[in-house]
């Protein structure tokens, strides 16, 4: 899990310009902060956002076997 945090970490140093700069700072010093010691990963979920405004929906991400 530590692992996938830092993948997320090195996704967002290529996060898309249309994310506010200040936003994509903060979730980095969060997950940064997480896998400092001060949190116990006990496990995660990954989520797909599908569609836009009143027709978004989301399921969860199925792992290969």
């Amino acid at each position: 899990m530590r692992a996938r945090a830092e993948e997320i970490l090195a996704a967002l140093d290529t996060a898309p310009a249309a994310l506010p700069a200040d936003e994509v700072a903060e979730a980095k010093a969060f997950l940064k902060w997480l896998n400092d010691d001060h949190f116990t990963y006990l496990g995660y979920r990954e989520y797909d956002f599908l569609g836009d405004d009143d027709a978004a929906t989301i399921s969860i991400r199925q792992r290969p076997a």
